[in-house]
């Protein structure tokens, strides 16, 4: 429901969205549930070699928002809005459910003048264990690609 809001009057006023892999078709799936009148595509990991041989299936709108499970690096986002508009679909924005917080993909996005929001900031959600010094956890949330931890050196 929070996803349909997002899209309709609420950060966005779209007609159509997008999605990729398994979370997109599923997060696509739920928002036309709730939106039935809603067009949709899924951007598919890589252009089918049968068939039609698409990339992006379903509809074919001027433009969408794309719809993501997470936003950190914004890497999955950033391939889909590229295959997109190679087809000839403009992306308006990015809508993803969960962000961690750390700025990297959000800045990514800004960069390439998409538009984007979350629906759920998990930085906001997370607290410190007891096993892990405060100075330890404020780094893992500034950047937590910088942490040379190994499997076998990580707190335990």
């Amino acid at each position: 429901m929070q996803c349909a809001r997002a899209l309709r009057g609420g950060f966005f006023d779209t007609r159509a969205i997008a999605g990729s892999g398994v979370a997109g078709i599923l997060t696509v799936g739920a928002v036309l549930a709730q939106l039935p009148d809603m067009e949709a595509c899924i951007v598919r990991s890589e252009r089918k070699d049968y068939g039609r041989c698409r990339i992006v299936e379903g509809a074919r709108p001027e433009s969408v928002i794309f719809i993501d499970d997470i936003l950190s690096g914004a890497n999955s986002a950033l391939r889909a809005i590229r295959l997109l508009e190679e087809e000839g679909v403009h992306v308006e924005g990015v809508l993803t459910i969960v962000c961690y917080g750390w700025g990297r993909g959000a800045g990514r996005l800004a960069s390439a003048n998409v538009k984007a929001t979350h629906l759920v900031n998990l930085s906001r959600r997370f607290k410190p264990s007891q096993d892990i010094p405060e100075d330890v956890f404020e780094q893992i949330n500034r950047n937590p690609a910088r942490i040379p931890w190994s499997i076998s050196s990580r707190p335990q």
